[in-house]
């Protein structure tokens, strides 16, 4: 496979796309290989395998054959667990190689005559070591709009399949591997639904015919909300939740604090004082918000686990997901109700 460097301008949009960063793992054996010349050897490994469907916790995800085949790889770190400080090798200095095959990519480092090399080869030896993790980011476009992944939805869940990668940070065999970071997924599926919704409102077609026909299977009729759209919709609002919970934590403390100054009797109590009624207003606000929201949370939530009458039994769409759903909602609800309605008077 071809490695191409990345320009000064790639550089830079990677450092302004540091949010994008994604990391992910896998399950698959780590080998210790001897290498002639070396009392070190080397680690070998697999970081992805292609087309392999993997649960990630409200979707599910793949990497497409090919992903890799624009990505740059130029600067590949091998890590132990993940720490910049135990590196193993490095393919900017030629002390690593990555590479894909019909598996997947691979990557491969001769072990350093260091501390850390040394109990890298031991674990291998033994058999410690059995996974392996790998940092990344998708491709964006000159616009910056994320091209590098699409998502589906079929039987009502979210499939993402990433196509595209733009840059591999790192590939590291470990031994606790770190839990998938699927916040910048998201931002790509939230980006992805709003287009799509921009696009019927603007009476356009969606561009991916993948995309139509659940839709237009789930629905039935073009006057109601998509269910792939009342699903994005009940992440949003479920984020905005949880969002005004942790606001109304910060106005909790504050007031505290403001009271506290406020009732030393200084010549700047007034000042406090009136800082904790501010708080006290902003939090009845949140307060109302929070009510608002999680009424929302149940409609969409009971839109999605409508029933129909049938002519000779009812038939409820009702499924373990949903029930997920059902108690996340009522976990937002109680964290609501535990923060928002001790307000101060």
């Amino acid at each position: 496979m071809e490695l191409r460097k990345a320009s000064p301008q790639q550089g830079l949009e990677n450092k302004q796309q540091e949010s994008d960063f994604e990391r992910r793992f896998i399950s698959q054996p780590v080998e210790y290989r001897t290498v002639d010349g070396s009392d070190m050897g080397e680690v070998f490994g697999y970081a992805l395998k292609w087309d392999v469907e993997y649960e990630m916790g409200g979707f599910t995800e793949k990497i497409a054959r090919g992903a890799l085949d624009k990505a740059d790889l130029t600067d590949v770190r091998i890590l132990q667990d993940h720490l910049s400080h135990l590196i193993l090798g490095r393919t900017k200095s030629k002390t690593a190689t990555v590479g894909t095959d019909e598996v997947g990519m691979w990557y491969r480092s001769s072990l350093p005559n260091s501390p850390n090399g040394q109990n890298m080869r031991e674990s291998l030896i033994r058999g410690d070591v059995d996974q392996s993790s790998w940092g990344f980011q998708i491709r964006r476009d000159e616009t910056g709009r994320r091209i590098g992944d699409k998502w589906e939805i079929r039987d009502g869940k979210e499939y993402r399949t990433i196509h595209d990668i733009s840059i591999v940070f790192d590939a590291s065999p470990v031994t606790f591997p770190a839990n998938p970071d699927t916040s910048a997924a998201k931002r790509s599926r939230d980006e992805f639904f709003a287009e799509k919704r921009d696009d019927m409102a603007d009476g356009e077609e969606p561009g991916d015919a993948e995309m139509v026909a659940p839709m237009q299977a789930e629905t039935g009729n073009e006057n109601k909300v998509p269910a792939w759209e009342i699903a994005w919709m009940f992440e949003t609002v479920s984020d905005c939740t949880e969002m005004g919970n942790r606001v109304i934590q910060s106005m909790n403390n504050l007031m505290s604090s403001y009271q506290y100054y406020a009732e030393d009797q200084t010549d700047k109590s007034a000042i406090f004082a009136a800082l904790s009624e501010q708080c006290k207003a902003a939090k009845s606000s949140m307060v109302a918000l929070i009510d608002g929201h999680i009424d929302a949370l149940k409609e969409l939530n009971a839109s999605e686990n409508r029933t129909e009458q049938n002519s000779t039994e009812q038939i409820n769409t009702f499924n373990p997901e949903k029930l997920q759903m059902e108690l996340e909602l009522l976990e937002a609800e109680i964290r609501a109700k535990n923060l928002n309605y001790e307000i101060c008077n």
